[in-house]
């Protein structure tokens, strides 16, 4: 079964609360070496109103295992925001984002009515050093 990892500090993470403001908001996410395959780390909570239209991923520490790769969702969608299968061991600087053929992103974006969190789904086989990445998040809050 898988174990959902809360990596959001439990705060509601976006700068602007404001209506009509527009946000860009970086975390930093460590995958804990505990992660094995379909393990959900929830990296950043969105709060109701908001509209995301688009993601990235910034490298930071590649990990060491055999395979840790990773998909990028909220909720309703593991691979929502990017369907690729990221690669986790990649150097560090290397940077990724959502794209239009993702579901999300060819949406426009996604309206969150209700609070939701941005999550990462992991691959792994012999993680023996979890990657650490900056995710970024762009939207607006329009409520």
């Amino acid at each position: 079964m898988p174990v959902t990892f809360d990596g959001t500090d439990g705060v509601a993470s976006l700068p602007f609360r404001g209506l009509d403001k527009s946000f860009l908001f970086k975390t930093r996410v460590t995958v804990p070496v505990t992660a094995v395959s379909t393990d959900i780390i929830q990296c950043v909570n969105i709060p109701a109103g908001m509209l995301v239209k688009g993601i990235g991923m910034l490298m930071v520490t590649a990990a060491t295992a055999t395979t840790l790769t990773c998909t990028v969702g909220d909720g309703a969608g593991a691979a929502s925001w990017d369907a690729s299968t990221l690669d986790l061991k990649s150097a560090a600087g290397t940077w990724t984002m959502s794209t239009p053929s993702d579901t999300y992103p060819a949406l426009g974006g996604k309206y969150y009515s209700a609070a939701d969190t941005i999550d990462i789904t992991v691959t792994v086989n012999t993680l023996t050093v979890g990657a650490v990445f900056d995710l970024y998040v762009e939207g607006i809050n329009i409520d």
